[in-house]
């Protein structure tokens, strides 16, 4: 059985989401839930991006850690796939580390960076400030 939950919410405050794959979308937080046998469950811990505006937008995966601290994320990702994070200007241009298997392109928009990250990001903890 599959159920497209969609809740509305303020996306500005949204760091992102732990243990389910996501997108944030007109005001909304979307997740497609996915359940193998009628009593299965799913969970999804919404993460605050603590008033920076930092936010991840869209993921293909689901995240095992995901903390904001200082203004630097930290990403650890449970399966390989892609995500993209809105990083406002405000918070400076990001820095990031490369890691083998894993592409970084860095989009540069009015007020703000769009970051994708994609590849072999499965339990890589990816750190961006």
């Amino acid at each position: 059985m599959e159920y497209l939950h969609r809740v509305k919410i303020n996306t500005g405050a949204v760091l992102g989401v732990l243990n389910h794959a996501f997108r944030l979308e007109d005001g909304h937080l979307l997740l497609n839930f996915q359940f193998p046998m009628p009593d299965a469950s799913r969970e999804a811990f919404i993460i605050p991006n603590e008033g920076t505006g930092i936010s991840i937008r869209s993921s293909t995966v689901w995240f095992d850690e995901l903390k904001i601290f200082r203004g630097a994320v930290t990403i650890t990702s449970g399966a390989d796939g892609s995500f993209v994070i809105y990083w406002p200007k405000a918070q400076g241009a990001p820095e990031f580390n490369q890691y083998a298997g894993v592409d970084i392109t860095v989009k540069d928009g009015a007020d703000h960076y769009l970051i994708e990250v994609k590849g072999k990001i499965r339990g890589q903890r990816l750190f961006i400030r």
